[in-house]
């Protein structure tokens, strides 16, 4: 047996997501403001600021989903590589009115800046949805698509912190919120109107039906011009007829009659049709047929 038959399976991994919810990353990083403000700092700062050894797990984990949240940055790499906390972040932090507007969408605007709750509230925005169809959606479902699945733990994880980042940011399917750099370093004659922002609109987005098709009318055709009957008639599919008539004598009057006559049997019940008197004698004539 060859080496490569001994190594074993390689280990699963999922796709990135925020290890802990929005309320906890904003912490950490309220946390890290009070020993760096908006300066990029390294590592050992975070490490430092949050209580881990720099070699841990959840120092790195915690860093990247303050990273997903759109709370922090980070530039460089190994020895070079530095953090910072972001405007929102700081707008978040700083801010002394919870209630304020920006704030509000600030934090809304982070609870789904993780793609993976993005996804989750696209597919299914406020509405109360079983875990099991969740985690099937994260793990079946997109293997099924051709797309990297999670496994049943980070779907786990993923559906607990999702859920408490909605409930705790108060997204809701109505909100429309602005991009987050929106009006950022422009000037004032390069600011498009109101009319023109752009907008990230919040919510299920459905799509619009296809328009309903014209629906077809029987049209009944006119007379011919020379046309000597007194009234015509047009059987239309869709059941029933309709018709026209040029009356110019009591005749014609009297053969509309007649016609008419003739087609309502068509919609009497046979119960109601007279039947003709049957004949009376000692033989019938064949000849009379």
């Amino acid at each position: 047996m060859s080496e490569a038959d001994t190594s074993g399976p390689k280990r699963f991994r999922s796709p990135p997501y925020p290890a802990i919810d929005l309320a906890k990353a904003i912490e950490r990083a309220r946390t890290l403001y009070g020993k760096a403000l908006h300066h990029p700092v390294q590592s050992n700062v975070l490490a430092d600021a949050w209580k881990y050894g720099i070699k841990s797990s959840g120092l790195w984990a915690t860093a990247a989903a303050l990273i997903q949240y759109g709370l922090m940055t980070d530039q460089g790499s190994g020895d070079t590589r530095r953090f910072q906390l972001t405007d929102a972040a700081i707008r978040i932090i700083k801010d002394a009115d919870p209630a304020s507007e920006k704030r509000v969408e600030a934090v809304k605007r982070a609870a789904l800046a993780p793609p993976v709750f993005k996804e989750l509230w696209d597919q299914y925005g406020g509405a109360e949805v079983s875990d099991v169809v969740v985690r099937n959606f994260l793990t079946l479902d997109r293997r099924e698509a051709g797309r990297a699945e999670f496994s049943d733990t980070a779907a786990n994880d993923i559906i607990q912190a999702f859920k408490a980042t909605i409930d705790f940011a108060g997204v809701s399917p109505s909100d429309t919120l602005p991009h987050a750099d929106e009006g950022k370093d422009a000037r004032p004659e390069d600011s498009p109107s109101s009319e023109n922002k752009p907008t990230l609109e919040v919510g299920v987005k459905w799509p619009k039906p296809p328009p309903a098709a014209p629906v077809k009318e029987d049209v009944l055709p006119p007379p011919p011009a020379d046309a000597s009957d007194p009234y015509y008639f047009s059987f239309k599919p869709s059941g029933g007829f309709e018709g026209g008539f040029r009356l110019k004598s009591v005749k014609d009057f009297e053969a509309l009659i007649n016609a008419l006559n003739g087609f309502k049997v068509m919609y009497q019940p046979l119960s109601e049709i007279k039947k003709p008197p049957e004949r009376t004698g000692d033989a019938e004539d064949p000849a009379e047929f």
